[in-house]
């Protein structure tokens, strides 16, 4: 890949794009099965931007006197870390281990996921 692109942040909006696709298609097959108000409205707000940054948090902070962050959460169970190549991964994972999972704010995360969008 060229270097003077950014990969990590190419890799962001592709997966943030999945996300909101994937969540889109689960909420618009809820609203047909239930006829369901709130569930319209969740769709709705799918398809306002505004939304998104309430649904996934983008750059989060490891805690407030920390400079670390994690690149974005969905809920409180998943967490992604966006890498530019699988060359990063080893050390992603480590850092994981050692500093995002470690910290009150992400110590009861499910899961988090290292991706360059190929894997």
């Amino acid at each position: 890949m060229d270097r003077r692109v950014a990969p990590h942040e190419n890799v962001r909006i592709a997966v943030v794009e999945l996300l909101k696709q994937l969540y889109r298609n689960v909420v618009h097959r809820y609203v047909r099965i239930t006829q369901r108000r709130e569930y319209y409205l969740l769709e709705t707000l799918l398809n306002t931007p505004e939304f998104l940054p309430l649904l996934m948090p983008q750059e989060i902070y490891v805690s407030n006197q920390e400079k670390e962050r994690v690149d974005m959460a969905f809920g409180g169970d998943l967490v992604l870390d966006f890498k530019g190549s699988v060359s990063e991964f080893d050390k992603a994972e480590k850092k994981a281990r050692e500093v995002y999972l470690t910290s009150p704010r992400f110590s009861q995360v499910k899961y988090y996921i290292i991706t360059n969008y190929d894997v």
